[in-house]
C-alpha cells in the first residue's frame, strides 16, 4: 500500500511537472513568435522588461508627460503579461506597482487609464480597486507593440533606429518649427498626436500670416483665410481665381477630415501614415508662407 501511494504521488508531482514544462514551451513559442513579428530579437524585450518567475516590471518608458508615461506602463505591462505568460486580465494594483516603480504620482492614475478605455483597454464599469482586472483590446494589442517598437528605436520588420527615422524626417522638412512641434509624440510613438500637434502648428501660422485670432480655428479659420471670394489671403502661385478656390477646399478638407478627428478623439496611426501627414502639412506650410495679404 505504501509503495502504491507512493507511486500515485510520483505520478502526480510527474504530471504536475509535465504540465508546467508544456506551458514554459508553449511561452517560449509565443515569445519568439512575438519578437518575430515585431521584426526584434527575444533580447531586445529583456531591454524593456524585467522578468521574475510569475511577474514582469517595465524598466524602460519614454513620455513628454507624466499622463503619458502611466498609460504607456499600463499598455505595456498588459501587452507583457500577454507575451510572456500568456495571461490576460491583470489586477490594476500591478500597473499601480510599475508606475511606483518609476517614481511616478498614482493621484491621477484611474483617470489616466479612463483615457485610454474602451479604445485601448477594457474593465468592469464601476469597480476601481487594485483588484480590478483589466484587458487590452485588440487596438491595445497593436498601441502595445507600437510602444514597445519605438522604445527599441526600432522600426517594426525594418530595424530602423529611431535615430535614423528622426534624421529622414527632419531631413525631408522645410518648416523646422514644424518638425519641434510634433517630434516629441512622434518619437515617442504617439503618432495621433504628433499629427493632432501638427495641425495646431498648421494653425498658428495661418492666423500669424493672416492676422486673425485664436477664436479662428479649424474650418472656420482656413475659410477667412483662403476663399476665393472674401478672404484675407491670396495664393500667387495661382494663376486663377479657381485654383485659389481649389487650395481653399483643400485646406478646409485638411481641418474638416484631418485636423477635427486628430484634436478630437484618438485612435491608433501607423508610422508611416503620420510621416505622410506631416510631410503633406510641411507642403501646405511653405504654400502659406508665400501668400499675400489681398489689398
Amino acid at each position: 500500500m505504501a509503495i502504491e501511494k507512493r507511486e500515485a504521488v510520483y505520478l502526480r508531482v510527474a504530471i504536475v511537472m509535465s504540465a508546467r514544462q508544456t506551458t514554459e514551451s508553449n511561452n517560449a513559442r509565443s515569445l519568439q513568435e512575438m519578437a518575430a513579428d515585431l521584426g526584434i530579437s527575444i533580447q531586445n524585450l529583456f531591454e524593456v522588461y524585467d522578468r521574475d518567475d510569475d511577474s514582469i516590471t517595465v524598466i524602460k518608458v519614454k513620455g513628454q508627460y507624466i499622463k503619458d508615461r502611466i498609460k504607456s506602463i499600463a499598455l505595456l505591462i498588459l501587452f507583457g503579461y500577454r507575451v510572456f505568460f500568456d495571461r490576460d486580465g491583470i489586477p490594476a494594483q500591478e500597473i499601480k506597482r510599475n508606475v511606483e516603480e518609476h517614481k511616478l504620482p498614482i493621484s491621477n492614475f484611474w483617470k489616466c487609464l479612463d483615457e485610454l478605455s474602451p479604445t485601448h483597454l477594457r474593465s468592469k464599469r464601476g469597480r476601481r480597486s487594485g483588484s480590478t482586472p483589466l484587458h487590452l483590446t485588440e487596438s491595445g494589442m497593436s498601441k502595445a507593440k507600437e510602444l514597445v517598437v519605438a522604445l527599441l528605436g526600432k522600426e517594426s520588420q525594418r530595424g530602423v533606429s529611431s535615430d535614423s527615422v528622426e534624421s529622414s524626417i527632419e531631413g525631408t522638412l522645410e518648416n523646422s518649427d514644424l518638425w519641434d512641434s510634433c517630434k516629441a509624440s512622434f518619437m515617442s510613438g504617439e503618432y495621433w498626436d504628433a499629427c493632432a500637434n501638427a495641425f495646431r502648428h498648421l494653425e498658428i501660422k495661418i492666423r500669424e500670416k493672416s492676422g486673425l485670432t485664436a477664436e479662428d480655428h479649424g474650418v472656420d479659420l482656413a475659410t477667412k483665410a483662403f476663399r476665393s471670394d472674401g478672404g484675407i489671403l491670396k495664393i500667387p502661385s495661382c494663376a486663377v481665381r479657381n485654383e485659389q478656390e481649389g487650395f481653399h477646399l483643400i485646406m478646409r478638407g485638411m481641418m474638416q477630415f484631418h485636423r477635427n478627428a486628430k484634436v478630437h478623439r484618438k485612435e491608433p496611426m501607423k508610422r508611416i501614415d503620420a510621416t505622410r501627414i506631416i510631410i503633406y502639412v510641411d507642403y501646405l506650410l511653405d504654400i502659406i508662407e508665400s501668400a499675400e495679404v489681398k489689398e
